[in-house]
Formats: structure tokens, sequence, C-alpha cells
């Protein structure tokens, strides 16, 4: 890993940018708790720490001191693709569209068997919150067990020290990184109350990891990889996001 002056800076200025939004979640969420009351408030300050500053920060630390052939600015993930991108503004135009703009009659009823999941209360920001750091913990967890065997784009040639690990996590998962991303998404959905989000999110990202899955299983039971061993592990352990085997 060697970074040039371009690089330093890029994760100088990155690291102020997510430092600042962390300064804003918090001061938010204590402005709420402490001042206004406001549930809404409260949830963009949950939102800005669980799923913007922990993920993007943990995602550039793992790759720093256990993916260090994926050590890079890129590995914040913050501008990792279009799709990610349009995904977090739909979500924030959800919010503060129904916020602002949805009378009461649009809005999901309050007394209704999904009221306290897409109803904005304290209690369900604070489940979600927790849930949602909760699995990009186990993603995180994968990520670094894994170590060097592990890399965020899907490798077609097997490197020298590249060894399949089936112990610890993987004896039960054999893709953390995508099962935590997957609840980690959904969750983060709830934190802001957005159903049409929620909704989308989860089946945008079942058919992207059940097509990214199949064909990278494709490739690490291959003679070139880990043949008839990726397939016996394969039988003994699950995926853990619906509809993907």
């Amino acid at each position: 890993m060697h970074w040039g002056y371009r690089h330093a800076l890029e994760v100088a200025l990155i690291s102020f940018y997510l430092g600042v939004c962390f300064t804003l979640g918090v001061s938010l969420m204590i402005h709420s708790v402490y001042y206004t009351g406001s549930v809404a408030e409260y949830a963009v300050g949950a939102y800005v720490i669980s799923s913007i500053v922990l993920f993007h920060m943990s995602e550039f630390l793992v790759a720093v001191y256990f993916l260090r052939h994926d050590a890079h600015p890129g590995a914040f993930m913050i501008f990792h693709s279009r799709e990610y991108t349009v995904a977090g503004a739909a979500a924030w135009l959800e919010f503060f569209t129904e916020l602002f703009f949805c009378s009461e009659g649009w809005k999901v009823s309050a007394t209704s068997r999904w009221g306290w999941l897409f109803r904005l209360n304290y209690t369900m920001v604070n489940c979600a919150a927790v849930l949602t750091i909760f699995f990009y913990l186990v993603r995180v967890c994968g990520m670094a067990h894994c170590g060097c065997n592990f890399s965020l784009l899907i490798e077609t040639r097997r490197r020298s020290n590249h060894v399949l690990v089936t112990d610890g996590i993987y004896s039960i998962l054999r893709h953390p990184a995508y099962f935590g991303y997957f609840w980690t998404a959904l969750f983060s959905q709830l934190v802001l109350a957005n159903p049409f989000c929620f909704m989308a999110y989860a089946i945008v990202l079942i058919r992207f990891f059940k097509e990214r899955i199949t064909y990278e299983e494709t490739v690490l039971s291959s003679v070139e990889f880990f043949g008839e061993s990726y397939t016996k592990y394969k039988a003994g352990t699950w995926v853990g996001i619906p509809f993907i085997r």
C-alpha cells in the first residue's frame, strides 16, 4: 500500500467529511432528546451515524488493516456506483417528502400492523439503528476474518496466497459480507421509516446478490479455484438472504 500526495489528500478530505457528518448526527440526536422532542430530527441523526459514517469509515479501515490490496480512497465506498448514489438520494427524498408534503391520509396508519415500523417513533428508530449496526458488524467480521482472501471485486484469477476460508463465521454463512450488507440496507430504511425504499431496496438487492453470488460461486467452484472443496463447503452453509440458496 503506497499512497501518493493525491491519495493522502483524498483520504484526509473524506475523513474530515465523515467527521463532520458524525458531529452533525450526534448533535441532531442530542438536540431532539433535550430540546425539540422531534422524532424526525432524531431519526436523521441516527441514520447519518449508523448508515453513513459507520459504513463508509469502517469499509476503509477494514481495507487498510485487512485488505491491503484494496486499500485506496475508493475503499470508503462513497461514490462506488451510480446505483448506490441513486439509492441514497431516494432514501432522503422519500423521508423528506413524507415529512413535509404528505398529508396524514397518505401515510401508513399509526394504528395499523405496519404503523410501528413505518411511522416514526423513538423505539423503532433506536431498534432499527442498533440492528443496522449489528448486521454491519457481521459484514465487518466476515471481511476481517477472511483477511487477504477477501476482495471487494470478484477475482477471476486465483492469487497464490488465496485460500478457502471455512471456519469462524464462514462455517455458518458463506457470504457474511453480503448477508450483512443486505440486512444493513433494509434496517437503515426502518430508521427513516421509509416503506417504499424498504421494499425497493429488498427487491433490487435480492436480484443483485442472486446474480452476483451465482457468478461468484461458479468461479469459486471451478477447477482454477477450489473445485469440489467449494461445492462441499457450499452444501453445508447458507447465504441468509431471501430466495438465494
